[in-house]
């Protein structure tokens, strides 16, 4: 009877000490798991701050804003009465004045009051710095009808013909007309009759239809 109680008792311990260290098992691992997934929250929230910043903004590089240095580049063509006339590199958005600052400035001659200085310029532009002479003789030489057509053999002089004569051309109405002479204004005279098609609004077929109908001189 002895015997017997002695191999209960010893199945009893046997049975509690599997017992035991299956669940000392089980809480190991258990307290591994949540370990695991703690330091892979950690590093989840560190990537996503990293992707998006701690304020959630997206710090992917193609769409960082673009700096200074990383603007768009355009090239225009400075020419007339400045120090050094010639072809400059420029960032999108600069205006007239920057760019003839970039050629050394107006030369002593210049006459920039009839230049807008504030416009925007574009890439592939031609920025002409006229002389006050040469400003002179576009303001004050007001045309009245038929002028721009005398000794030109019929040919409308884009340089100081009026609105009345350039909408002798075809194609050209009082917008475009108005145009041009802004244009000239501007810019100054025209150096050559394919200078029209910097005028906005002045296409090829416009400029086929009407090139042999103008002059510069």
């Amino acid at each position: 009877m002895k015997k017997i109680r002695k191999e209960q008792i010893f199945i009893l311990c046997f049975s509690l000490f599997v017992f035991l260290s299956g669940s000392v098992v089980i809480i190991s691992e258990n307290i591994n798991n949540a370990r695991i997934l703690a330091s892979y929250s950690t590093d989840h929230i560190y990537d996503l701050e990293s992707d998006y910043g701690s304020d959630g903004s997206n710090t992917e590089s193609g769409d960082e804003p673009l700096s200074q240095g990383e603007l768009k580049k355009i090239l225009v063509h400075v020419a007339g009465k400045v120090m050094s006339p010639g072809v400059y590199e420029l960032t999108e958005g600069s205006r007239v004045i920057d760019a003839i600052e970039s050629a050394g400035g107006a030369a002593p001659e210049a006459d920039l009051d009839i230049i807008n200085l504030a416009a925007f310029i574009s890439d592939g532009q031609q920025i002409y710095v006229p002389s006050s002479e040469e400003s002179a003789g576009i303001l004050h030489n007001i045309p009245v009808p038929g002028n721009a057509l005398a000794n030109n053999n019929g040919k409308v002089n884009i340089n100081t013909a009026g609105a009345e004569e350039l909408q002798s051309l075809t194609g050209i109405g009082p917008g475009k007309a108005w145009k041009i002479i802004e244009y000239r204004n501007t810019y100054g005279p025209f150096l050559s009759p394919e200078d029209l098609l910097n005028v906005s609004g002045i296409g090829e077929k416009t400029f086929e239809k009407i090139k042999d109908r103008i002059t510069v001189n």
